[in-house]
């Protein structure tokens, strides 16, 4: 169905048959260079959900040659017109200096329009910024602020993080309760280690009570 309404020329139903394409399914193959193709067509009619992409799969060279100069030129286009994605995935190419000049205040710029609409990916970035100086004067205040916004949408980074702030007393008010149930959240959201942070914490906690 989508490939039909797709030949007419639809820049939704491109993208959808390239993504299809481009990572296959039950049923059929990938055939990532077909898929790049369709994610042309719609970029080039100014889909920016298939801008963004488009930019990813030149930065990790799936379906085309890897090239971070087309990947920021296509991540920078659909992030001018306020695609939150691409904001943060612009943001991360300029903080690296991938394929554009290396300048942290810009990518924290960027972070910031990408975090205030809500990604939660972006608000962790932001939130690691502020917390490390990088491209911002360091902010403990404004670090923790960002963490909370990402860890209430179930960022398991964020929550380690806030997990650490309480368990640490690092710019708030130190808190047991409060790095065990983010570091309980972040177990369940599949981080790693974050069953480790919480059997030290229950560790901390127990020698503490013995004192």
């Amino acid at each position: 169905m989508w490939k039909a309404v797709a030949e007419q020329g639809n820049p939704e139903a491109e993208y959808f048959v390239g993504v299809a394409l481009l990572y296959g399914g039950a049923n059929f193959p990938s055939t990532p260079v077909e898929g790049i193709a369709w994610l042309g067509k719609a970029a080039s009619q100014n889909y920016l959900a298939a801008q963004d992409l488009l930019g990813s799969c030149y930065e990790k060279g799936l379906g085309v040659p890897q090239d971070y100069f087309k990947a920021v030129f296509w991540f920078r286009k659909a992030a001018d017109q306020g695609y939150s994605e691409a904001q943060h995935d612009l943001a991360i190419c300029i903080l690296k200096g991938l394929g554009t000049k290396k300048d942290e205040a810009e990518a924290v710029q960027w972070f910031r329009r990408s975090a205030e609409q809500g990604l939660s990916e972006a608000q962790y970035n932001l939130g690691m910024a502020y917390e490390k100086g990088v491209g911002v004067t360091p902010n403990i205040q404004e670090a923790f602020i960002w963490y909370k916004k990402a860890a209430e949408q179930e960022n398991p980074l964020s929550q380690v993080c806030l997990g650490n702030m309480y368990a640490s007393g690092h710019g708030i008010p130190l808190s047991v309760a409060e790095a065990a149930k983010w570091y309980q959240r972040a177990a369940k959201n599949g981080y790693p280690e974050a069953d480790a942070l919480l059997a030290n914490l229950d560790f901390r906690d127990h020698v503490s009570t013995q004192h």
